[in-house]
């Protein structure tokens, strides 16, 4: 009986102990709640651990201490949770003694992405962000699986089936920071699709509706990458292109997607569901101006027994709009409903028509214009005032504006004048192109002065007058030319000006012996410019040219020319030798080019006549004969970028083609000032210099021949001839944008096809030529051709081209560039 009591005193003196030991080591959580016990209120002590800040303790014993009287383990269950800090909490009453454990939620202090690449960390923070993931927010650990599922998700929306989330939590003084561990993965490919149900289009048009048809356009520009976007793209196609020829019940039953993950690609099979094509039975109209019903009725003849389209409400507005306009109804209202026969697959359609104030115009008023004579603008108006409104005329009016000189843009004001007899006034306003450019430039080159100074001004001192003065002098040649312009003469489209120039080439004399003679121009011009049509221009110059031959070798042909022609005898004694001509030009301009920034489409062929009469000796008159055709042709497609958002994106095919040819009028000796030279590189890949036909020269101390030859063959040389032909064809892709820095920089790649060259043909009698064969060239044998890739590249300092050209059809004399670099003006 002592032992039982005494062990029963040991357990109560140990109970007491450890609870008097956890109160004293939990002293800092300890709070207490005391209340008056005369008033019958309990009085316990609430003893809270594993709680490390102060202030949350504090915050939370508030609450307890003065809401709760009766402290009750249920209660301060409610209390504690209601503050939404912990994940669980343990509740010990012993006597007045109230024991509370809880776990704390934690705070998250950081986020970390790892391993991703083709997806931004900001992207991936807004989505973690909208389901409340944020740092110095509260962490539920119950969202984890949340986030990973949204990252993997996303991924695989764009095409990244095999992508692998792992998160990682790192707890440090209740704060956490979160790891995400990405592996991306391989986007996957379209291997193939199919299309089962399909009976009115084939698999291959319905895919080529879609870009994924298999040839050699596509597979170069369209990434086959799956997405889920690229996914939507291909099945609203398709629905469009049903719905687009009378499938109004047509529907896509099911889609099935077999992944192949050893190959990361992916094969899709769209089930779809024609049924009928729906025509349109019947159309009923409904006009308030009866006047125009046959009008209307027109229009819709073409439509009946047709198969329905998808936007044929749109298109007959449209028409129905067009002509209202050009009837004087400006504001007409056209509503148009359709009612489905399901059982005889056909349609009904009602339209009614509210024409609205048919208008007349009482004024024409143009604003802007400080520079074409009011008669000019009068004549390219198509309608008159007192006229019933034509909105169609008044556009093709603006067209005819636009089209003359100095004018930028054209805007048109309608002003309601609200009288009783519905009249308006049309309202033409005219703004100007930039009316001037002044560039000057200062530079040293070689020790010696270069100056470039360029001057254009329209308007000039509102003479209505256009000047153009351009001085250039460098270490190569002096150049000076002025130009004045005067459009609208006797208050036409008529323009006429004058133009001078100066060429003066400065040759160093290290490179004298290499130069086969230095030609001085001097001259002026007058011309006049008749346009025909908005297309078509004709331009007519009359003007006197000399030229000051000097320093020339013993090139047969400078011989041949001032022997026969001029009657001198060699060997020649005079230094400079001048050469005076009456020159008369017809130029005959076809354009239909509108943007010459970045032309895309149109044909711009010039037709040039020169006609060249010397002072003396005017049997030896010559003609110059050269035609420039370029014709741009737009090729559209569809392509895709990384994101798969597709869009339509212009190629162009552009075709340059000149032919060139010269001779004398009267079967005479040809000037050989006048050749035809590879100035602008006729082919790419071939060094300038290679091109036919090389010169003759008699053996001179400048010109030496070997082992004392009266004359010898240089193949280094090349004189010019009087026929050239240049063909190029080049697909211009299109222009990217490359970010370098903080600037953009645009890059144009074209696929280019060179062919052409230069030749001799003229029929002459000297034995030289016969020897060299130079008058029986075959053209065909010796035409010149390369391929190869092009790339222009915009830069702040100009446009930079580099090109590589793989040369063909070349000779053992031919010397080869195979890259060449460039700077040029035009883009």
């Amino acid at each position: 009986m002592i032992m039982q009591n005494y062990k029963k005193f040991l357990y109560i003196l140990y109970k007491y102990i450890f609870i008097l030991l956890f109160y004293l080591f939990f002293i800092n959580n300890i709070d207490a709640c005391i209340y008056d016990t005369n008033h019958n209120i309990n009085f316990k002590k609430v003893i809270f651990f594993s709680i490390k800040q102060p202030k949350l303790l504090h915050h939370i014993k508030q609450e307890i201490c003065v809401v709760e009287k009766r402290l009750l383990p249920n209660n301060i269950n409610n209390i504690v949770f209601k503050n939404n800090l912990f994940d669980q909490i343990s509740i010990i009453q012993h006597h007045n003694l109230i024991f509370i454990k809880v776990l704390q939620k934690n705070k998250l202090m950081n986020i970390k992405f790892i391993g991703n690449k083709l997806i931004k960390t900001q992207l991936l923070l807004q989505l973690i962000n909208n389901i409340n993931i944020q740092k110095g927010n509260i962490l539920d650990r119950s969202k984890l699986y949340i986030i990973k599922n949204i990252i993997e998700q996303i991924y695989h929306i764009n095409g990244l089936l095999n992508c692998i989330v792992k998160i990682k939590t790192i707890i440090h003084n209740n704060e956490v920071s979160l790891f995400i561990y990405i592996n991306e993965g391989n986007i996957f490919k379209i291997k193939n699709v199919d299309i089962i149900g399909n009976h009115y289009f084939s698999k291959k048009i319905i895919l080529s509706n879609t870009g994924l048809s298999k040839n050699w356009i596509n597979n170069f520009f369209i990434k086959k990458n799956y997405s889920t976007p690229f996914l939507m793209y291909v099945l609203n196609n398709i629905k469009k292109m049903y719905l687009d020829a009378g499938f109004l019940q047509f529907n896509i039953q099911n889609i099935s997607q077999s992944i192949l993950y050893d190959k990361n690609q992916i094969c899709i099979t769209i089930n779809i569901n024609e049924n009928q094509q729906f025509l349109i039975k019947n159309i009923d109209i409904y006009i308030n101006n009866k006047k125009y019903l046959i009008n209307i009725k027109q229009i819709f003849n073409s439509y009946i027994n047709n198969i329905y389209q998808y936007k044929q409400d749109m298109l007959l507005k449209k028409n129905i709009l067009i002509f209202l306009q050009s009837h004087g109804f400006i504001h007409p209202i056209i509503k148009i409903y359709k009612q489905n026969n399901y059982i005889n697959n056909n349609i009904k359609l009602y339209v009614y028509i509210k024409t609205g104030i048919q208008y007349h115009i009482k004024h024409i008023i143009f604003t802007g214009n400080h520079s074409i004579p009011f008669k000019v603008l009068k004549k390219l108006i198509s309608q008159k005032e007192g006229q019933i409104l034509n909105l169609t005329c008044i556009n093709k009016t603006i067209d005819k504006l636009k089209k003359l000189e100095y004018i930028d843009n054209v805007s048109l004001f309608i002003h309601d004048n609200h009288d009783s007899l519905h009249t308006v006034n049309i309202i033409y306003n005219i703004n100007y192109k930039n009316k001037g450019l002044f560039n000057i430039n200062f530079g040293i080159n070689n020790y010696k002065l270069v100056l470039n100074t360029y001057l254009e001004q329209d308007n000039f001192l509102k003479t209505y007058n256009h000047i153009i003065t351009n001085i250039i002098k460098d270490s190569t040649h002096s150049y000076l030319e002025f130009n004045l312009h005067r459009p609208y003469i006797f208050n036409t489209r008529i323009s006429t000006g004058i133009n001078l120039f100066f060429n003066n080439p400065i040759i160093n004399k290290i490179y004298l012996k290499n130069i086969d003679y230095i030609d001085q121009i001097k001259g002026i011009f007058t011309y006049i410019i008749i346009p025909i049509k908005d297309s078509i221009i004709i331009k007519n110059k009359l003007g006197f040219i000399q030229h000051k031959i000097y320093n020339f070798s013993s090139q047969f042909s400078v011989f041949d020319y001032f022997t026969h022609v001029k009657g001198y005898k060699l060997p020649l004694k005079h230094n400079n030798y001048y050469l005076n001509e009456f020159n008369i030009q017809h130029i005959l301009t076809f354009n239909t080019v509108s943007n010459y920034v970045s032309i895309k489409k149109g044909i711009l062929s010039i037709l040039n006549i020169n006609i060249g009469i010397p002072l003396k000796n005017y049997y030896n008159s010559n003609y110059q004969i050269i035609l420039d055709y370029n014709h741009y042709i737009p090729i559209y497609i569809k392509i895709s970028h990384h994101h798969h958002n597709i869009y339509s994106s212009l190629l162009n095919l552009v075709i340059n083609s000149t032919i060139g040819y010269s001779n004398s009028i009267h079967n005479n000796i040809y000037p050989f000032y006048k050749n035809f030279k590879n100035q602008s590189n006729i082919v790419r890949g071939f060094n300038p210099n290679t091109f036919e036909p090389n010169g003759i020269y008699i053996n001179s101390i400048k010109q030496p021949c070997n082992k004392h030859q009266i004359i010898c063959f240089n193949q280094q040389h090349t004189i010019g001839g009087n026929l050239i032909i240049k063909l190029t064809t080049e697909l211009i892709l299109p222009i990217y944008n490359i970010k370098i820095g903080n600037y953009i920089q645009k890059v144009k790649p074209s696929i280019f096809l060179d062919i052409g060259n230069i030749w001799n043909i003229i029929n002459t009698n000297n034995y030289l030529s016969k020897l060299y064969s130079l008058s029986n060239s075959n053209i065909l044998t010796k035409l010149k051709a390369s391929i190869g890739l092009s790339l222009k590249w915009k830069t702040p300092l100009g446009i930079i081209i580099l090109s590589y050209a793989h040369p063909f059809n070349k000779s053992i004399h031919d010397a080869f560039e195979p890259i060449q670099f460039n700077i040029g003006n035009n883009w």
